[in-house]
């Protein structure tokens, strides 16, 4: 596109008329990157493979050939089909050696994870992770087109906040139905006290029988501890958990329960 300027210039009563010629680039256009459906996906977390970032070829993912060839979900060029290995569902990527994905996640407690892709594959391949500083190449190990398998990396450290992942296939083709990351911190075990009810009273004398549950979401309970006010009654190792406090005196007592896990 060009536009033209017209000025005059009056110098010894001699009118001279420049012509000048002013230049306008049109402004280039980027594609951006941002994560599928506007949202950073959440850490911990499962992420389906189909879920990759927006932006296209060489941004938000690399594929060899044009077109979606299952022609389901996306429009883009990555490969996607519905879901039809047993467990997996609605779809998966059909991934050939080179291809790759980036996902956008939102890690919300720095530490340490373990990432694990769902693959179905009918011969010895591998993928390559890349993420935080992380760069880990895992090793398929000859499968079955009919079953996924979780294969995991080692634990990578994480911290905070926003990042990108990338997704590679590196030897051979396999299906890749989900990526999940899973916390290797120890979650706390929970426990409650459910009987004696809050505020219960007793003969001076009795014998007092405490009931506790206690279950650990990433592990195993492996003992209940009992106290009043701050002092050891004593412990069970085994559900249900229980302990007879023996002839009790007066007064009035705080009863605690305290789980304790496979992970101290």
């Amino acid at each position: 596109m060009k536009s033209v300027f017209t000025f005059i210039l009056k110098r010894f009563n001699v009118a001279v008329f420049i012509i000048g010629l002013l230049f306008i680039q049109q402004p280039k256009l980027y594609a951006q990157q941002n994560p599928f459906g506007g949202t950073a996906w959440v850490v911990p977390g499962t992420i389906n493979a189909e879920d990759y970032d927006v932006g296209g070829e060489g941004i938000a993912y690399s594929d060899l050939t044009p077109g979606n060839a299952g022609g389901v979900y996306r429009t883009d060029s990555v490969d996607i089909n519905t879901g039809w290995v047993g467990g997996a569902g609605p779809f998966y990527v059909a991934c050939a050696a080179t291809e790759w994905l980036e996902y956008t996640v939102d890690v919300t407690t720095a530490g340490g994870y373990i990432i694990s892709a769902s693959i179905a594959n009918g011969g010895a391949a591998s993928f390559r992770v890349t993420i935080d500083g992380a760069d880990e190449t895992v090793v398929i190990p000859v499968g079955s087109w009919s079953a996924y398998v979780d294969i995991s990396t080692p634990e990578v450290t994480l911290t905070a906040g926003t990042h990108v992942l990338r997704f590679e296939a590196q030897v051979e083709s396999f299906d890749f139905d989900k990526i999940t990351f899973t916390s290797t911190a120890n979650a706390d075990p929970t426990v409650s006290i459910t009987s004696p009810a809050d505020a219960a009273t007793f003969a001076s004398g009795d014998d007092i029988t405490i009931d506790a549950t206690a279950a650990d979401s990433d592990g195993t309970v492996t003992k209940v501890e009992f106290y009043q006010n701050g002092n050891l009654l004593g412990e069970d190792l085994t559900s249900p958990y229980s302990y007879t406090w023996a002839s009790v005196g007066s007064g009035n007592y705080a009863l605690t329960a305290v789980a304790t896990d496979n992970g101290g």
